[in-house]
């Protein structure tokens, strides 16, 4: 049996919330700030993730969906290292990227071809694979007319759409992609599901949050449904899918 690429273990998170104070008419300004600092020693704990388990395998594309609020992002995040949990550990057996802002890092003032350079820095992306894949990258984006032009001349679709392919042309063991699968126009999106597919196939293992249900319908293998942060369901994506399409529309009818 495959050993999991991604363990997540009794992951908790609980962010702090300060209650919100209003100034009553009349309230001495020095009277409120005093007030606010004492309110503020007795701020709350809001629980944002319960008890998180799961074991996620190499090949596998598994989607996270669920409501505003329910904790999606911030597991991806503690997924990648950049937030830490409260309570719980993260186990990664291997190499990974991140896709979140795939238009955020870049120098507005610098062309693409040396954006692509900065960006790979960031994501600790060796520069020797970008020496070796940067007409792959180029070519992939669909830029190569404005490669050498800057950045600040962009739109955001095509920062966009940059980011991603350098980010999918380095072929890191596991991506994790949070609401990312919409750079650039129709044709372009079609282009990253059916690379994502392809990389799939290879072997790569992709976990994906998106609001979009045909494209995780597309994409996934897998889905975790998250709700007010604890696992509702995880299983065959086609079937937590569908639940959860049930569940979200006889809500909506109740409102």
């Amino acid at each position: 049996m495959q050993s999991p690429i991604i363990e997540a273990e009794n992951i908790t998170k609980y962010y702090n919330r300060r209650p919100q104070m209003v100034r009553r008419r009349g309230q001495k300004l020095s009277e409120f700030l005093l007030a606010s600092l004492s309110k503020g020693r007795r701020e709350s704990r809001f629980l944002v993730l319960d008890d998180i388990n799961f074991k996620i395998y190499p090949g596998e594309i598994v989607g996270l969906i669920g409501s505003n609020g329910s904790g999606k992002s911030t597991l991806l995040r503690i997924l990648t290292g950049i937030s830490r949990p409260t309570k719980g550990r993260v186990r990664i057996h291997d190499s990974y990227r991140e896709l979140f802002a795939l238009n955020a890092g870049f120098n507005m003032n610098l062309s693409g071809r040396k954006n692509i350079y900065l960006y790979a820095a960031m994501k600790y992306i060796p520069n020797q694979v970008i020496e070796e894949k940067i007409d792959t990258i180029i070519e992939y984006s669909g830029l190569a007319n404005f490669i050498d032009e800057p950045v600040k001349s962009y739109s955001s679709g095509m920062r966009s759409r940059l980011g991603f392919s350098i980010i999918i042309n380095t072929l890191p063991e596991i991506i994790f992609i949070d609401e990312a699968l919409s750079p650039g126009d129709e044709a372009f999106r079609e282009k990253c599901n059916n690379t994502l597919l392809k990389l799939k196939d290879e072997g790569k293992t992709i976990m994906i949050v998106s609001h979009s249900l045909p494209t995780l319908r597309t994409l996934c293998t897998r889905a975790i449904w998250l709700d007010s942060g604890r696992i509702k369901m995880d299983g065959p994506a086609l079937k937590v899918i569908h639940e959860y399409k049930v569940f979200q529309d006889h809500r909506n009818n109740l409102i």
